[in-house]
């Protein structure tokens, strides 16, 4: 298990853990809930893949994440209150998905946020 996993970067057309910003993997199919178990996870690229379904609350859970970014896919639904959980959160990218609804007031509780790119 990868519970102490504190860096995870799906945004770059290699698999790395290394500080690059490329992207565009093409990955497929919807963000695992399971993601909400890495509870050290620091930083979570996965931009601009073709990632659908909707943004797990379980997502929640990584109170230790301050790099949170899953734009450019192909994501759906509302943004999940369950977001306003991350203390820590400096950025936040969700923008160019297909995400509707309005944004949740408890996004207003991230006190370290201060990137947040968002299109609803």
């Amino acid at each position: 298990l990868l519970v102490k996993l504190e860096s995870l970067r799906l945004d770059g057309p290699d698999l790395t853990m290394l500080p690059t910003d490329n992207n565009g993997n093409s990955f497929r199919g919807d963000i695992p809930t399971e993601l909400g178990n890495l509870v050290d996870l620091v930083e979570l690229r996965m931009t601009q893949n073709e990632l659908g379904g909707t943004i797990p609350s379980t997502l929640g859970n990584l109170k230790k994440i301050v790099d949170l970014r899953l734009g450019v896919n192909r994501l759906t639904g509302q943004v999940p209150s369950e977001l306003g959980y991350l203390d820590q959160l400096v950025d936040l990218d969700l923008y160019y998905n297909y995400l509707s609804g309005t944004i949740p007031s408890a996004l207003g509780n991230l006190a370290s946020l201060e990137d947040m790119y968002l299109d609803v």
